[in-house]
């Protein structure tokens, strides 16, 4: 499923918010992290088809790292 051009509010819920966390490399680096996960889903219209996305968010920058 691709998230819809015309997205509406009524497309979107929340599910819930914790800590997830992980590492990358980043510059040859390894980077570990605990950052707070957004559980969001984005549905059709008449939600008969549903997608789940979790972005990572970084509070001290206010940015979201991944997704």
């Amino acid at each position: 499923m691709k998230i819809p051009d015309n997205l509406t509010e009524d497309q979107v819920k929340i599910g819930s918010v914790s800590m997830v966390g992980g590492s990358a490399t980043e510059n040859g680096k390894e980077i570990s992290s605990n950052l707070p996960g957004v559980q969001i889903y984005i549905g059709n219209k008449d939600w008969t088809s549903i997608m789940e996305i979790t972005p990572l968010v970084d509070l001290k920058e206010k940015r979201v790292v991944r997704i």
